[in-house]
């Protein structure tokens, strides 16, 4: 099976950085985000991991978008970079490619 093209879609007239803290950019370790002018863009979107939709999860003003999932599913092996994880402090599930036990907002405070 040929996968479908996948990688986000960012409006930037909804893009405002997070206020500086650039969440999606600072999460996609596969250098698909980077930051000019205060806001995210899609900069390597060959390198994003086919079904990840992490980052529009992470983003508060829903400026990231993908492709439809129809195919994701069905293409993702088991054993796939990504995995569920239930955060330990606010109980949002989220998908990720690291060892967490938190979500991303509430990694920030347990560093802190």
């Amino acid at each position: 099976m040929t996968e479908k093209p996948w990688f986000p879609t960012i409006y930037s007239d909804k893009c405002n950085g997070c206020k500086g803290a650039f969440k999606c950019a600072d999460f996609c370790s596969h250098g698909v985000l980077k930051v000019r002018e205060d806001k995210a863009f899609v900069v390597n979107p060959l390198s994003c991991v086919y079904g990840c939709s992490a980052c529009a999860e992470l983003c508060p003003n829903d400026a990231i978008a993908f492709p439809p999932r129809e195919d994701a599913h069905r293409s993702m092996k088991k054993g796939s970079l990504l995995h569920k994880v239930v955060c330990r402090t606010c109980g949002k599930e989220f998908l990720t490619d690291r060892q967490t036990e938190y979500c991303f907002d509430c990694e920030d405070k347990v560093k802190n």
